[in-house]
């Protein structure tokens, strides 16, 4: 997905919620109470949470030009 990012030259950061190798939890999934997957969130610079989106209707393309939209309307309301 990075490269793809990369590649539209699209501006903003994909984040991966690994495991802790010493507690083998995903502090993000808990914290967020994360019940699918995959699960998008839009967060703007204030660090409220904007949009919640689970699951994966589409191509790359299509996820990546919705969360760019979401994104831009984040940025207007913060």
């Amino acid at each position: 997905m990075q490269n793809f990012i990369k590649s539209k030259g699209y501006n903003f950061e994909v984040l991966m919620d690994l495991k802790d190798p010493e507690t083998k939890e995903n502090k993000v999934v808990s914290s967020y109470k994360v019940d699918g997957i995959p699960s998008k969130f839009i967060i703007d610079e204030k660090g409220i949470i904007r949009f919640h989106l689970m699951g994966f209707d589409g191509s790359n393309e299509a996820a990546v030009d919705e969360l760019s939209m979401m994104i831009d309307m984040a940025k207007t309301h913060s």
